[in-house]
């Protein structure tokens, strides 16, 4: 709950702007409430020790439980006062159970209780076994006024079993949390405050808080997001800064619309798309690659019409793409391919493949595919990995692996001292400020091979700046592997951004967005690599400081705030 006087200092014109807005829907709204226990019609079997629950966690103090040897159904009857899209939502048990629920006389239809929210445990004695309940979404229905019937069927594995706490039928787009009727828990408050249960936002364009008039009327109506100079602009020359979100849709497609249009309100011109799957399934199920790729569709197109640009990222992250023998030998068991990436010239070809693919690839919702696609400004290549980064650990990599970047740091060597062995003797015979020389093996490389043309790696940190790296390394050592790494970072995102833009896409390349093992010496040359492409990224991450009483939760406004 908040504070009524709070309230009044600093959000007055939110109150008033929400109540204008609020009027004429309320005239509309309509929510229905219906107790599990509240039956028309039913043969459960009462369990015993399926329904000893704990009455203080249900609505009405019961549900309505089966548990046997038999299915079961039960009915519920409704009666709507007003046409309208009306949410259907269930207080179940979810746990081990199945459930299927039909409107009147229709067929069975499943209802996923794995995306059941808010689930308790309402067994009486505490334990964790199959008496838990929590809301789930069944489902959006455009509703005439009359009589209707909802069923439920009974039929999980184990015995059958399965609980309705209570039914919710809203046109206000309320979602229920607790065990009571949302609209009777509103009215519930102490002296001085008022409990915030706000029926849905009509997004109408007169509210006097809406930012959308900031946004162009459709992304990308006038071209290409482009750089220019130190700022973008959009394609019509305009200068543009971003106000962005991560995805922020959601996965239900008859939400995406109003989700854009509610960004859109606050202000958002530009939603970081994750694609972490993408390049998985477009090698291993191209009927799913199809599927996710229709699905990011409808979610651009949302955005494009409320003036939103997208930018897609997660297209590779190592943690996200495991890799096995089919993509190069020595993976599987998900091993992540830390370097492969950086270094083997088949897997990039492999992964630019893909990119190619991935903005050619039409579907219903944008028939030309993501290439020609305005309202995408930004594609990211890499996300949050690198060679400077504590993950860069050539003791953990599978052997084909380390061989690939071994192999490529001799030939850089070879390069720049004639041979390897001519890079092995000034190493060994390179001295520190002190005149003291150094053991070529110092600070616990990877074995040396140099017969075989393979020098060993230094782990990240022992690159970094820290004292302990400093003592252990050989420095010319890790100088040279330091700037091997470098080089060939930039070379990749360099090659990446020329091969993409020269396949036709016009979006903005983004290298990465990472951080390394030491900000202060390593920060600069990772931001550095970044330069060949055409936008330099850095996350920034934040949290919020608890107190030990618990107070000052990110997600809450409290007394004293």
């Amino acid at each position: 709950m908040i504070s009524t006087s709070f309230m009044r200092r600093a959000a007055r014109l939110v109150l008033v702007a929400a109540f204008l807005s609020t009027v004429a829907v309320n005239s509309r709204a309509e929510s229905i409430w219906r107790e599990g226990e509240d039956v028309d019609r039913t043969d459960v079997i009462n369990h015993g020790w399926y329904n000893d629950i704990s009455a203080d966690e249900l609505s009405g103090g019961r549900w309505l439980g089966h548990f046997g040897k038999r299915e079961a159904t039960a009915e519920y009857g409704i009666k709507i006062e007003r046409a309208n899209e009306y949410a259907l939502w269930a207080r179940i048990n979810p746990t081990g159970a199945e459930l299927s629920c039909a409107w009147g006389d229709e067929a069975w239809e499943p209802v996923s209780v794995e995306k059941t929210q808010h689930r308790v445990n309402v067994a009486r004695d505490g334990g964790v076994d199959l008496r838990f309940v929590g809301w789930v979404l069944l489902g959006k229905r455009q509703l005439s006024e009359g009589e209707y019937k909802i069923r439920f069927r009974f039929h999980s594995k184990n015995q059958n079993h399965g609980a309705i706490d209570a039914i919710y039928l809203t046109n206000e787009g309320r979602q229920p949390i607790g065990k009571g009727d949302p609209a009777i828990e509103s009215k519930k408050h102490e002296s001085g405050f008022f409990a915030w249960s706000p029926p849905v936002d009509p997004l109408n364009d007169d509210c006097p808080i809406d930012l959308r008039r900031l946004n162009e009327d459709v992304a990308g109506q006038s071209g290409f997001v482009r750089r220019q100079g130190d700022q973008f602009v959009t394609g019509g020359g305009q200068s543009v800064k971003f106000w962005a979100v991560q995805n922020g849709l959601g996965n239900d497609p008859s939400q995406y619309e109003r989700r854009a249009r509610r960004l859109a309100k606050y202000g958002v011109n530009l939603v970081r798309m994750g694609s972490g799957e993408f390049f998985r399934s477009w090698r291993v199920d191209r009927e799913k690659f199809q599927r996710q790729l229709a699905d990011l569709h409808l979610k651009i197109s949302a955005l494009k019409t409320n003036g939103i640009y997208t930018y897609l990222d997660h297209l590779y992250w190592h943690t996200h793409h495991p890799i096995d023998e089919s993509v190069f030998p020595g993976f599987g068991d998900g091993k992540n391919a830390i370097a492969l990436v950086f270094f083997e010239n088949a897997f990039q070809d492999l992964y630019r493949d893909f990119l190619i693919d991935l903005m050619q690839t039409p579907s219903k919702s944008l028939p030309n595919g993501m290439l020609q696609e305005s309202g995408v400004a930004f594609l990211e290549i890499h996300n949050e990995s690198s060679l400077l980064f504590h993950t860069f650990n050539p003791h953990d990599f599978p052997e084909s692996e380390r061989d690939v970047v071994e192999t490529a740091f001799g030939r850089w060597l070879g390069e720049k001292y004639g041979s390897i062995d001519a890079a092995g003797k000034a190493w060994a015979t390179s001295k520190r400020a002190n005149g003291q020389r150094q053991d070529v093996r110092a600070g616990d490389p990877t074995a040396d091979d140099f017969d075989a043309g393979r020098v060993g790696l230094y782990r990240a940190g022992t690159l970094s700046g820290e004292a302990w790296a400093i003592r252990q390394r050989n420095e010319l050592r890790a100088s040279d592997q330091l700037a091997f790494m470098v080089e060939s970072q930039y070379v990749f995102y360099q090659k990446m951004r020329e091969s993409l833009h020269s396949a036709g896409i016009q979006q903005l390349i983004v290298p990465s967005n990472w951080k390394t093992a030491d900000p202060r010496v390593l920060d600069g040359l990772e931001r550095y690599t970044y330069t060949a492409g055409d936008v330099v990224c850095r996350n920034s991450y934040f949290s919020t400081p608890y107190s030990d009483n618990g107070q000052q939760k990110f997600y809450a406004v409290e007394v004293g705030d």
